[in-house]
């Protein structure tokens, strides 16, 4: 992982793919939560699905809406190049999240600890 930030858009075959919230999170139903980062790497299934839910549109209301392109016809490198900046998006989302949270609890802690002393 880098301290680039990765693009919300990559391009497969000229079609446009987007990164949206809702979209991670379909993710990690696919993943079955961060666990499933120790599985992907030798689970063809698990980055199929990953990959299938990268090219499912969705609607308003997060359904599945048909596919943005065929995820069984992707090229063995576009299959790779969407693994891995779908997996890329999912990580730093994970971490971000982990962090904020890790730093607000430590925030919260320390009111907790202070507000003790003043009792």
């Amino acid at each position: 992982m880098t301290n680039e930030t990765v693009s919300d858009t990559i391009t497969i075959d000229n079609v446009n793919i987007t990164m949206y919230a809702g979209v991670i999170e379909k993710l990690s139903e696919v993943m079955n939560g961060f666990d499933g980062l120790d599985l992907i790497a030798a689970d063809i299934k698990l980055q199929n699905n990953f990959v299938k839910a990268l090219l499912t549109k969705y609607d308003e209301e997060g359904n599945a809406d048909g596919y943005y392109l065929n995820p069984f016809k992707l090229s063995p490198d576009n299959f790779a190049k969407l693994l891995a900046w779908g997996l890329e998006h999912y990580t730093v989302f994970i971490s971000k999240s982990s962090m904020m949270t890790v730093e607000k609890l430590k925030m919260l802690k320390n009111k907790m600890d202070s507000a003790q002393k003043g009792l």
